[in-house]
């Protein structure tokens, strides 16, 4: 209990940490500013992570978020207990139309309750392998989806857990099992209600098979539950018409249960084990890296701190074709370029992913271009941003120079980047 408490907060720590994300880039406005937050947690202690998480509670500190993200939880556990009694009843009263005489046959009650219900399970089974589309379930969560910032964010949130990507088709099989099993549950219990409380004679006449047939499927049926010691009809009563209303209704009741139920929890057991049950922030994303990364500085006395000042290496500017972009964020003017790579330019505007940049160096290889890259200050040269940095330079067979823009926040770091890379900054005038 303790460890679900603990696993269940550590889910909503991480939903509030990527709530704060996606309404920072919303430019919502919070109980607490992101910079001062930001700046408190400096000074705090404990990890990064920690401090991240600290920063995200200042931020919230009016509570609306973890507010929101509650009211969004509990208003999905409505919905799926709600769709659980439903379909409880749905299985429930379905049996008392199945037994509304006294005379019944029993194969037609039995396909009737597990007919159905083992080919969709037979269905899920070879389905396993496919790769699944669940639009229709996108549409119904699209249609649910609140129009308020807040409400919305979570509720994205919570629909982003559901639909993970490598877990999604394991927790919607968990929901489509529960529902199964709800059902049959509500047959199993109208059957022993009736069975308790009504006399009922089995028949199982047909119009094609005889009696032997029926004779043998019964005795199959009566295999497993027989072994248990459960009061099944053996195939002599059967053959003979000696079996007793009691076994017939034991050996119905029975086959729900180990025919039904049983190999319908054991595929939700497997949902279970093989689903992602809870949300986590992809410390792979810029954002995350960033404020990881400021956290994970250590700190140095100032008077003992002689920051490095490299000179990159002097720009030569050509005659060539130059590939205009700005890597990741945009420029602050549309078109700061002009004065270094004169008019012959190709604009391709901002590049940030593995597939803009791949494009871009391409393109430049085409046009015998050489890459004319502008870079905001503000974006600190990390791992992810120098890989993007670096396929360009490795990429293009023209050479690539830097014009910086900004308020030269990171300007050192990119310097020390561009000599540890032989690449040239181009100065405006």
């Amino acid at each position: 209990m303790q460890k679900l408490k603990s696993t269940q907060r550590t889910n909503l720590i991480h939903k509030q940490l990527d709530m704060v994300r996606r309404l920072e880039n919303q430019n919502y406005i919070f109980a607490t500013s992101p910079k001062d937050a930001t700046k408190i947690a400096k000074n705090l202690d404990g990890s990064a992570f920690e401090r991240c998480v600290k920063r995200a509670e200042l931020i919230d500190s009016d509570g609306h978020l973890k507010n929101a993200l509650n009211r969004n939880e509990f208003l999905m556990k409505i919905a799926r207990r709600g769709y659980y009694i439903a379909y409880f009843l749905l299985g429930y009263l379905a049996v008392f139309g199945l037994l509304g005489t006294q005379i019944v046959s029993f194969f037609y009650v039995f396909l009737s309750i597990l007919g159905l219900h083992t080919l969709t399970l037979f269905w899920w089974v070879l389905r396993l392998k496919k790769p699944k589309s669940y639009s229709w379930l996108s549409f119904i969560f699209d249609k649910l989806r609140p129009q308020k910032p807040l409400d919305k964010t979570a509720f994205d949130i919570y629909q982003e857990e559901f639909f993970q990507k490598d877990g999604g088709k394991w927790q919607i099989g968990k929901l489509i099992h529960q529902v199964w099993l709800s059902g049959l549950f509500g047959n199993l219990l109208a059957l022993l209600g009736l069975f308790l409380f009504k006399s009922y004679a089995f028949i199982w006449e047909s119009t094609l098979l005889s009696n032997e047939h029926f004779a043998e499927a019964l005795s199959l049926l009566s295999i497993i539950p027989s072994f248990l010691g459960l009061n099944v009809p053996t195939t002599a009563e059967l053959l003979n018409n000696q079996a007793t209303p009691a076994s017939l209704a034991i050996l119905m009741m029975a086959s729900v249960v180990l025919y039904g139920i049983l190999p319908r929890y054991i595929a939700y057991l497997y949902c279970a084990v093989k689903a992602k049950g809870s949300f986590r922030i992809d410390k792979n994303l810029f954002y995350y890296e960033n404020l990881l990364r400021q956290y994970s500085q250590t700190i140095i006395d100032k008077d003992d701190y002689i920051p490095s000042r490299p000179n990159p290496a002097k720009a030569v500017i050509d005659t060539k074709t130059k590939l205009v972009a700005t890597l990741e964020r945009p420029a602050i003017h549309q078109k700061w370029y002009q004065a270094g790579a004169g008019t012959d330019a190709k604009d391709v505007g901002v590049i940030d992913s593995k597939d803009d940049i791949r494009q871009a160096v391409i393109l430049a290889n085409t046009l015998n271009a050489q890459i004319y890259l502008g870079i905001d200050t503000h974006t600190l040269p990390d791992r992810g941003v120098l890989r993007k940095f670096d396929t360009l330079v490795q990429g293009g067979k023209h050479g690539l120079v830097v014009e910086f823009f900004g308020d030269g926040q990171h300007l050192g770091a990119w310097h020390e980047a561009l000599v540890a890379r032989g690449v040239a900054e181009v100065h405006q005038h």
